[in-house]
């Protein structure tokens, strides 16, 4: 994708946000009044806007792939973190979620400027996302409930790890609805999932829900 120069990139906005924030900074430029962009975020200019994007991928799907393509466009370095908790039961190995993600990722590879990262995690998210020196909790919103949540676990998350904001982003229309234990469950009751997830992992539930 090429981004139209007339239009400020995330870069811009994260580095030229709110002019009033520090009139001790003089380093912003295009700013009459000099500022630092989120103090919490301990964003500097020069720096890799990293961001920790954690789930249980079982299945991907179009919505997790639309959230992914979505951030790539403007972050550095996308980490996605694959959770792995003894107390679940997923349908796909932790292997298997990593194949899938590695899979629907793969055209992304040159066509952002944004690398991306597929890694697993059994502690809490806050603390891989530091591991992995993410600056930034990046969360798809579909509904209000989602919404509901979210912001509950932003607001620890904020309590844990302070240099760490919270982005949340909203589905697409088209995508909003999806859900991957909806799409579990069509699966296994032998439905047809090619509406909500790409050719590869639609096939891989197939060969699951024998």
């Amino acid at each position: 994708m090429v981004r139209d120069p007339g239009f400020p990139s995330m870069r811009d906005v994260v580095q030229n946000d709110a002019c009033c924030r520090n009139p001790s900074r003089k380093d912003v430029i295009g700013c009459e009044t000099p500022v630092a962009p989120f103090p919490n975020l301990g964003y500097q200019r020069g720096m890799t806007l990293t961001a920790f994007y954690s789930g249980s991928f079982d299945p991907v799907t179009l919505g997790h792939l639309d959230l992914i393509e979505r951030s790539a466009a403007f972050l550095d370095r996308l980490v996605i973190g694959v959770g792995v908790h003894d107390a679940k039961k997923p349908m796909f190995t932790a292997d298997e979620r990593i194949a899938m993600l590695e899979d629907v990722t793969e055209p992304m590879t040159g066509k952002y400027d944004c690398a991306i990262e597929i890694v697993t995690f059994d502690n809490l998210a806050v603390d891989a996302a530091k591991a992995h020196g993410a600056s930034i909790f990046l969360r798809g919103l579909r509904d209000g409930t989602d919404l509901d949540y979210e912001a509950q676990m932003a607001g620890m998350n904020q309590q844990m790890a302070p240099e760490i904001e919270t982005l949340f982003m909203s589905s697409a229309p088209e995508t909003r609805h999806i859900a991957a234990n909806l799409v579990r469950q069509i699966a296994l009751m032998g439905g047809d999932v090619t509406h909500f997830v790409t050719p590869g992992v639609a096939e891989r539930l197939k060969t699951k829900a024998r």
